[in-house]
């Protein structure tokens, strides 16, 4: 049976991910971001979130922590939302710049070293995850630009970060037509706001980006049924409707 929207609090868990963290959980880390900021405003305070954090690294250390039981599942048991980003699950790590924004460093690399491997275990992870949750599962893709970045000729040059970023977008749609998650599409956002005005560097996002986000982020959860008393819509995708 589907959850029913109407209600709250909203429950929001967030694994690994700068993007989503900044947008979704603000200072306390605890859901007092500027998504909670935006929804007090759109629903006069009808609607609170409760919001955790669990770091993470990549796609491959997350059904690691899984297979061996590290993970902390029962985190998911009364969760409505999963969220979760391309930034960390591709490129492993974040560290922090200082400031508010997150960067990835090369050092960071994730282990997932192709798309199609990074696409074989993204699927993995969520069929796995819907098998322990029936929260609904919200990925951030990443910006695919970089202002300082300028190569005209790949022949001698190893695969940059935002090769990575533009492959594990491409394979994260994929999965979401397979398997029905939704994408917060950061690419798409950061693009129509102008891109080089907006970014400092890869996955370096002003205020205006993270509020941007906020918006889209909202959006989505409108459509899905979270802020009216109806059933929310199911997630199911290509391969669910095929079995």
């Amino acid at each position: 049976m589907n959850k029913v929207g109407g209600k709250s609090p909203i429950r929001v868990v967030v694994v690994g991910s700068p993007d989503a963290s900044e947008v979704l959980l603000g200072s306390t880390g605890s859901g007092d971001g500027v998504f909670q900021s935006l929804l007090t405003r759109e629903y006069a305070g009808a609607f609170r979130l409760e919001a955790v954090h669990i770091p993470m690294g990549d796609v491959s250390d997350w059904l690691d922590h899984l297979n061996v039981g590290s993970f902390d599942v029962d985190a998911l048991a009364d969760c409505d939302l999963l969220v979760f980003s391309v930034a960390s699950t591709v490129l492993g790590e974040t560290v922090s710049t200082g400031g508010p924004t997150k960067v990835i460093t090369e050092s960071g690399r994730s282990r997932l070293t192709s798309s199609e491997l990074f696409e074989d275990r993204l699927g993995e992870l969520v069929v796995r995850l819907k098998t322990l949750t029936d929260a609904h599962i919200l990925v951030f893709n990443a910006s695919s630009l970089d202002p300082t970045q300028r190569v005209f000729d790949y022949s001698t040059v190893s695969e940059t970060a935002l090769e990575r970023i533009r492959r594990a977008n491409l394979a994260l749609i994929h999965v979401s037509m397979g398997y029905g998650i939704s994408i917060v599409d950061v690419d798409r956002v950061v693009a129509e706001m102008g891109g080089r005005d907006h970014l400092d560097g890869p996955l370096q996002y002003s205020e205006g980006v993270i509020d941007a986000l906020a918006e889209e982020l909202l959006v989505i959860t409108r459509d899905i049924g979270f802020y009216e008393e109806r059933p929310l819509l199911a997630q199911l995708g290509q391969k669910a409707a095929s079995n």
